[in-house]
Formats: C-alpha cells, structure tokens, sequence
C-alpha cells in the first residue's frame, strides 16, 4: 500500500529529510492537546466564537511556525505551500463535499452504537447555539476558513511530514496523523469520522505535493456541516426533519466514497509535483532549534495571546456567567420527556430566547437562573419515565421577570424638588 501511496518525490532533499525526522512531532502535538484541554477550553467556554478563533491562531498555528522559524526552515518549502495548479485545489474542494456523506454516515452509525447520553454530551449543534449574529459571523469564519488554514498547517504541513521522513511509510503517516487529529477534537462520537477525513486530507497533501487542496477540502466539510448546523437550528419548530433509514444513509455513502476516490485520483493525476528543494533558511546553519532565532516573535506572541485571552475574558464573562448556569442547571432531562420532537424543537426556541435575553441584559441573571431551576423541578416532580406536557413546561416561562428598566431622569421643573 505504501507503493501506491508514494507517488509524489520526497518533498525535502536526503540530508534534510533526516533532519526533519528529529523535528518533534510528538512534542508540539503534546503541546497541542495540552493547550486544548486547559487554556482553549477556558476560553471557549467563556465565547465559543472567539475562544475558538484564539485556538487556531494562537495555540496551533503560531507554535509551529515559530518552531520551524526557529529551526532554520524555510516554511513555504517545508510546509507545501507552494500552488499546485487551480485543478487539484478545486478537485481538493470537491472532494472534500462529497466526503461530508462518508464522514456523516460514519458519525451516524457512531451515535447508533454508542449510549445516547454520550451521544448527547457531544452534540456539536451546541457550539452555534444562542450566538447573535456577530457572534455567528467570526464562528463561521473560524470554523470554515480560519481552522482549515491552521489545523493543516500544524497536522498535514508540520506532523505529517516529519512522521513520513521517519518512517519512509506515507500510509503510516498518514493514517497516524488522521489519528492523533481526530483524538485533539475530544470527541468519541466522532472519532472515527474525523480518522476518515484526516486520511482523505492527508492523501491530498501527500499526492499533490501541495497542502492547498487538503486546506480546500477541510473548508468544504466544515462549510457544509455548519451550514447545516444552522439551517437545522433555524428551522420552524412545527417542522422536523425524518431521519434517513440504515440502508438509505449507507447507499449514498458508498456512492459518495466512490466519487471521492475518483477525485482524489484526478486530483493526483492533475498536479505538478516538483524535484525535492531544498527548505533550509540559512544555508549551514542547520536544523537546531535556536531560540535567538525567534526571540522577538515570540515576545510578540506572549504578549498578543496574554492580552487577546484577557479580552476574550473581560468582553466574554457576561456570557460565561450564563454558560455557569447553564451548566449548574441541566436541562437535557427536561427536553427528553418532552413528547414529541415538535415540542422539543418548540421549548429549546423558547430557552434560547430567554438565554439572549439575560445576555443583552433585558433579564436579570438570577432571573434567568430561577427559570431554569423552576424547569428543571418540573421534570424532577414528574413521575418516573412520564412525558412533561409542551404547555406545563412552557408555564415556567410567565415566571420569568425581565430586569426592571432604570427610572425615568426627573423632569426640568423638578430639579432640586
């Protein structure tokens, strides 16, 4: 298999593919997962928008690109960058929207198998839930643009590469980095999908010789899937969608794998890949990571991630309060007993709408808590296993007190009065 896959030259000269096998992959991916699970976490809790964006530039791309600055690389020869030709970037793109049905029906039949409260605790829907628009805009422009750039570059152009020159085996490292990206989501429901996706981006960079169409076909599957995201959350409450049947679903993801294989095949075929360059930035200085190198650049870094993470905290923490009480306060049980899909859709319009309102300030915060505590006895005093009525849940909702609005100024013959 690995003869099939090495189609493409060694993208690094002999001598330098040896010293990229010492670079350390398995370092910054440390690094990666660290960084995830404390600061990125953190702050996306506090905007998942802006916490996400700070993610990509901040924690991904900017420790990677410090790394191979620092080491001596020349980034655009070590990281592929340069254009394979308009053709394999579109067939790139193509291939990564026809692969959105192989990755979802694999995600389906993880939700099938896996318990359905797992299932729940990592429904990704939630991420684009109660945003304003604004706030909707920078999501999608994360999710869609900026985290296939950033994700790319730290997986298919840095721990891709320096796995393949260890190994000499680009199936191996292929197949290891789409492992090592799908674990960094933190989501079992989806780790084999992402695995599927990451070897198709992997086999686009490696045949290609080029990381663009692999960042193509990572924006593609992003874009759909939150455009689907948002359509779902938008549509009328009175409408739902039926879900297709087992044989359906895998009908048109054998359909879809095919038209995949086939555009990578002429992705593969259409591009230009070059003779081996070399990726050294100071000719004879080495690979030895030297920090006077990026001293500067690193500063830079400190001092923008320290002050754009105190931003995200300081203009997020309205916010963050609400995420608190939304945690403090479950209602997964609630929306569960209610008796159809219809009625869920119809009471989680109803929370998002009280959610903006505490958000804006037009509802006291322990107003909104109080709602969500007053829901939240509703399922607690139903009887085991019973539905809750749509209009006993909605009930809670005439409880709940807008903030009361600040005295009018006195008028000009008052003053002094």
């Amino acid at each position: 298999m690995n003869g099939i896959l090495d189609v493409s030259p060694e993208p690094l000269p002999e001598v330098e593919r040896l010293e990229l096998a010492r670079q350390p992959a398995f370092s910054l991916y440390a690094f990666f997962l660290g960084s995830q699970i404390t600061l990125a976490a953190a702050l996306q809790f506090i905007s998942s928008p802006f916490g996400l964006l700070y993610s990509e530039l901040f924690l991904f791309l900017a420790p990677v690109v410090l790394w191979a600055r620092g080491a001596n690389w020349r980034l655009p020869s070590l990281f592929q960058l340069r254009s394979p030709g308009a053709g394999p970037i579109a067939l790139g793109f193509l291939a990564g929207a026809a692969n959105f049905l192989v990755a979802g029906a694999l995600q389906a039949g993880a939700r099938a198998l896996l318990p359905q409260e797992l299932a729940k605790r990592f429904d990704s829907t939630a991420l684009f839930e109660g945003l304003e628009r604004p706030e909707l805009a920078v999501l999608l422009t994360a999710v869609a643009v900026v985290a296939p750039l950033c994700e790319e570059l730290a997986f298919r152009g840095f721990i891709q590469p320096v796995l393949r020159a260890r190994h000499r085996r680009s199936f191996s490292a292929v197949f290891l980095t789409a492992v090592l990206f799908s674990a960094l989501h933190l989501d079992p429901v989806g780790m084999v999908a992402r695995v599927e996706l990451g070897i198709v981006f992997g086999l686009l960079a490696v045949w290609t010789g080029s990381l663009w169409p692999a960042i193509a076909a990572h924006a593609a599957n992003n874009l759909i899937a939150s455009g689907l995201v948002i359509h779902v959350l938008r549509r009328e409450p009175s409408t739902s969608a039926e879900p297709l049947e087992f044989g359906r679903t895998l009908a048109m993801a054998l359909v879809a794998a095919v038209v995949v294989a086939g555009l990578l095949s002429l992705a593969r075929r259409h591009a230009r890949p070059g003779q081996p360059e070399s990726a050294e930035g100071t000719p004879g200085a080495g690979h030895v990571f030297d920090p006077a190198r990026v001293q500067g650049w690193v500063r830079a870094w400190l001092l923008l991630g320290a002050s754009s993470a105190a931003l995200i905290v300081v203009f997020g923490w309205p916010a963050a309060r609400i995420n608190l009480v939304d945690v403090q306060e479950p209602l997964q049980e609630l929306t569960r007993r209610l008796p159809d899909e219809g009625a869920r859709r119809t009471f989680k319009e109803r929370l998002q709408e009280a959610r903006r309102s505490a958000r804006r300030g037009e509802m006291d915060l322990e107003a909104y808590r109080a709602l969500r505590q007053r829901l939240s006895g509703l399922e607690k005093a139903a009887p085991e296993g019973a539905n809750v009525s749509l209009e006993r849940a909605l009930s809670a909702f005439e409880g709940a007190k807008p903030s009361p609005a600040p005295p009018p100024p006195p008028a000009a013959g008052d003053a002094g009065t």
